[in-house]
């Protein structure tokens, strides 16, 4: 399985192709300009989600054994 940094990386090297794919394709009429837009919207948010997923691991890996511990009870009491 490839690293949340790689997913990144692939969602906004793909965002900067479409970005300019669906200018020449609206500009040609193979490509509603309403469509290019949702479409590059929802791979926006994609990456907006990979990057805070990312970086919520970060904060995840950074915590002790004792805040984990406490975190795990505190989801259980939430959920249980």
């Amino acid at each position: 399985m490839r690293s949340v940094e790689e997913a990144i990386s692939e969602v906004s090297r793909e965002l900067q192709v479409r970005r300019r794919c669906y200018a020449r394709w609206v500009l040609d009429g193979k490509l509603s300009n309403i469509d290019a837009r949702d479409r590059l919207e929802r791979l926006e948010a994609a990456e907006t989600y990979l990057t805070a997923f990312g970086k919520q691991g970060e904060i995840r890996s950074s915590l002790t054994d004792e805040e984990i511990s406490a975190q795990k009870k505190l989801d259980g009491a939430m959920h249980g």
